[in-house]
């Protein structure tokens, strides 16, 4: 984690850089476990998120960037790796599910990657929300809006009011649940 610490004295020259706006971030909770889940149309999505806590947050992140040149720099973060060419990712879930018990805060996407299309948001896979709901912590949504330029201003994140999923909710409804509130917080920012 000496490597992480290290990269997240950068948070605030990184949004210097930027432009970005950061709003509600006071929603992340101070301590205890989290997972905070929202859109990801880019590829410093999940450093924006880092950004805007002082907290260390671990991300899940595509196994092929585990194992690629900078491999051993996603390592060192302290990333999850996800295989995507799996139906289910047991071991990446059961990892999370120890870390929020521990204490951690998780960062998830739940569009599983990055949104390229024309559509506001991809369909969601279940991650984010069974995370939540075995562990009982709370899930923390975001929208992120604008584009990554220097200076540009455009940029935005906004946090959302953080829920539970209980343990005798119904999962299909609670990813619904998950996907309008990040839908309306992205519906905020246009």
């Amino acid at each position: 984690m000496f490597i992480y610490s290290t990269l997240h004295l950068l948070r605030r020259p990184f949004q210097w850089f930027f432009g970005a706006r950061v709003i509600d971030a006071e929603q992340i909770p101070a301590s205890g476990p989290a997972v905070l889940a929202g859109n990801h149309f880019h590829a410093l999505d999940p450093i924006l998120v880092d950004s805007c806590t002082d907290r260390p947050i671990l991300s899940l992140a595509k196994q092929s960037l585990h194992e690629g040149p900078f491999g051993w720099l996603f390592r060192a973060v302290g990333t999850i790796p996800v295989d995507y060419s799996r139906n289910q990712n047991k071991q990446a879930t059961a990892t999370a599910v120890e870390r929020l018990r521990q204490g951690a805060l998780i960062g998830v996407s739940p569009e599983g990657h990055r949104n390229k299309t024309d559509q506001l948001l991809l369909p969601f896979k279940f991650g984010a929300v069974s995370m939540a709901q075995k562990t009982g912590c709370p899930i923390v949504p975001y929208a992120i809006a604008g584009r990554y330029a220097f200076r540009g201003r455009s940029l935005t994140i906004k946090f959302g009011q953080p829920w539970t999923v209980a343990a005798t909710d119904d999962l299909g409804q609670a990813n619904q649940l998950l996907r309008q509130r990040i839908g309306d917080l992205m519906a905020e920012l246009a």
